[in-house]
């Protein structure tokens, strides 16, 4: 026996070289390239029928916070609603409402809207 501790052996003495050449034939490879672009070609489809939707979403809910905007300010001016006592209050509702849609739009262009990387 050596003094000196034996090396594992390592992973290319075991496996060997990896071949060059691909274990694919040419109608194999091309079939693979086929479907993968397929595949990326359904996925790109889909994303968009979603955006679809969720833009639709969008527009729903932005209508949704203009409306109660509307609301608010038609009540307040038949006086229906009376902020007198409490005059922040309605300036509070509308930079909110501001905020809302603004942020809204921000992340509908931000993340729905931009494209899709191949």
């Amino acid at each position: 026996m050596s003094d000196s501790p034996r090396q594992p052996p390592r992973p290319r003495e075991i496996l060997g070289k990896r071949p060059k050449e691909s274990p694919l034939s040419d109608n194999e490879q091309v079939d693979v390239s086929a479907r993968l672009d397929y595949v990326h070609l359904k996925g790109t489809q889909d994303h968009y029928a979603l955006r679809k939707t969720w833009a639709w979403f969008l527009i729903f809910a932005l209508s949704a916070v203009i409306a109660l905007q509307h609301v608010i300010l038609f009540c307040v001016g038949w006086s229906w609603l009376d902020f007198t006592a409490y005059p922040w209050v309605l300036q509070i509702l509308l930079v909110q409402n501001l905020a809302q849609i603004v942020g809204l739009a921000t992340f509908a262009v931000r993340y729905l809207f931009k494209d899709i990387p191949k």
